[in-house]
């Protein structure tokens, strides 16, 4: 990691950033933040002294998982506090209950500030509980480790200690107060200046925990993943055999489409290809029309030829659309798979896509897919949602939230920004569309939070606009997204002379000094850096950026056999 700036002038945020970026390339290709060091768990040994024991072996709470945050918390009201803990890689939560048997041997506290002297959640109270062991100590804070906050009770083990009765809460920045009344077992609201200790009813919890055993899904040469919700699909296009010029791939159309991508040196490729091409009745009964795409020939290696994979089709007389890859479909399915996986995983063959009617992405298959799988997968399209999102997850469980109901398209808008800003401003003009219907409806909250995307939307299409150099589009954008925040207090009125300048991915306004119709053309920077090497960036212009891009693009020349 950099060190601490040396001098007022050494302040320069580029090698902390490059450090980021480094450290989240290599996190995303599989690697751990705790090195792979099981969770260790120490013992205070107490009265006896010494240094903490590591109990770690003995606690059950050495997974060999890629731990993050913990947090304590009585889940089933019992009196004891159990564990939740969540990591980086699957699982993502594990909840530990704390098997001590049921007893009276604990106090818990909920505290409440006036809201004057003390914030209402008293965030920062010190208390002081006696017992005939002594005083135990505890404060409420609002966080808690990393990322990490435990419930707001605090909660006092007593061990063979009793309580005095006595509780002494020194409230943040309005002095002390003492609370009588308090024993063994109970559960105590604590108001500030209300003298006195109000029992708690007991937590009832609607449903017992019930512990499992995880089984981790079993090795396989492919993978199958289900979207709910689903991105839309960007545009993809093949080049004929023997052609130069690309045709789109026709998707979105009222027909579900599976963008196959292949090459002849891959055996699984063939096995999958001949099982869809004696398929076709059945997949085509079912409304399934299929573009093979082939990468013969591309890459750093080029070990085969698009004459191989020409040659290979017809003999096999596939019936289904064909052709070569495009670089532009590559890097645009590299994209889609970047912005729904953290772990970056190079493009392997065969490499399949399910879109659906509507032009959404349903489904990817990393490795080969059958005919019977294929079939499968369109009745689940028509699925109702709870369907969908029970396949859509890997391991078995139970629900306790609601899935988003589709795609923040503004935020999927932004991962093609760089790349295609042209699939970026089509989703950014489907984004105000959508927010724009969701304004008048629905409840007083919900109309804000329509309100504030449609504005960031149109904030960006400004950007966007601004840089692909339609400057009359970009001041367009930029009205209508002045005109719905006109009070905002950080803005000029338009009627004002502004000066625009470019900075940090955002358009901002300052005081007047020139009159200036449109914003000039953005200043964005013409590379980025991926892996250590600089690729261009076509249809920038280059200048200064205030803040490293966070895009990244991955080798799609090169591509491995994911089965044997």
């Amino acid at each position: 990691m950099p060190r601490a700036p040396g001098s007022p002038d050494d302040r320069s945020l580029e090698p902390y950033l490059e450090s980021l970026r480094a450290l989240h390339e290599r996190l995303d290709e599989g690697l751990s933040f705790s090195g792979n060091e099981r969770n260790c768990v120490f013992l205070n040994p107490g009265d006896a002294g010494g240094a903490f024991a590591n109990a770690s072996a003995v606690s059950g709470l050495d997974f060999p998982d890629d731990g993050r945050g913990v947090a304590f918390l009585d889940l089933e009201g019992d009196g004891d506090l159990d564990v939740a803990i969540s990591n980086r890689t699957a699982p993502r939560l594990r909840l530990m209950r704390n098997e001590l048997p049921a007893g009276d041997r604990f106090v818990a506290l909920y505290l409440e500030g006036d809201g004057a002297g003390t914030n209402r959640d008293a965030v920062g109270a010190r208390v002081e509980l006696e017992t005939t062991d002594g005083i135990l100590r505890r404060s409420v804070r609002a966080g808690e480790g990393f990322l990490s906050q435990s419930s707001r009770w605090l909660h006092f083990g007593l061990g063979d200690g009793e309580p005095t009765g006595t509780l002494t809460v020194h409230w943040p920045g309005a002095g002390r107060e003492t609370f009588g009344g308090i024993a063994a077992g109970g559960r105590y609201r604590i108001v500030q200046g209300s003298d006195r200790a109000v029992p708690a009813p007991a937590v009832t919890r609607g449903r017992t925990l019930e512990a499992g055993d995880q089984q981790p899904p079993a090795p396989s040469t492919g993978s199958r993943v289900v979207l709910a919700p689903r991105p839309p699909a960007p545009s993809f296009t093949l080049r004929p055999f023997g052609d130069d010029e690309a045709v789109p791939v026709q998707a979105g159309h009222g027909r579900p489409v599976l963008l196959n991508i292949w090459a002849s040196w891959c055996v699984p490729c063939r096995f999958e290809l001949l099982d869809l091409t004696e398929e076709e009745e059945a997949l085509r009964a079912a409304g399934l029309e299929i573009a093979a795409l082939s990468t013969d020939g591309m890459g750093d290696v080029a070990t085969t030829s698009e004459e191989a994979a020409r040659k290979f089709m017809g003999e096999l007389g596939f019936p289904f659309l064909n052709g070569m890859a495009t670089e532009e479909t590559l890097d645009k399915v590299e994209i889609v798979k970047r912005s729904l996986f953290d772990r970056r995983l190079p493009l392997s063959l065969p490499f399949s896509m399910l879109i659906d009617r509507e032009g959404r992405v349903a489904a990817l298959y990393r490795g080969g897919v059958t005919a019977a799988d294929l079939l499968a997968d369109l009745e689940l399209l028509e699925s109702p949602p709870s369907a969908l999102r029970a396949a859509s997850a890997p391991l078995s469980g139970r629900w306790f939230t609601e899935t988003p109901e589709e795609v923040s398209l503004a935020s999927y808008a932004r991962w093609f920004e760089d790349s295609f800003p042209a699939e970026s401003v089509s989703l950014l003009r489907r984004s105000v569309e959508v927010e724009q219907a969701r304004l008048g409806a629905g409840a007083e909250f919900e109309q804000r939070g329509a309100r504030d995307r449609l504005f960031k939307s149109l904030q960006r299409l400004a950007v966007i606009e601004s840089r692909r150099g339609d400057h009359q589009a970009a001041v367009g954008h930029a009205r209508a997204a002045l005109d719905l925040e006109p009070d905002d207090p950080g803005r000029t009125p338009w009627s004002t002379p502004v000066t625009w300048t470019r900075c940090a991915a955002t358009w901002k306004r300052h005081s007047p000094r020139t009159r200036t119709t449109s914003p000039p053309a953005c200043v964005w920077p013409n590379s980025w850096t991926a892996r250590g090497r600089r690729r261009p960036r076509p249809g920038n212009s280059a200048g200064p950026w205030s803040r490293a891009p966070t895009m990244w693009i991955s080798d799609t020349s090169t591509a491995s056999c994911s089965a044997s």
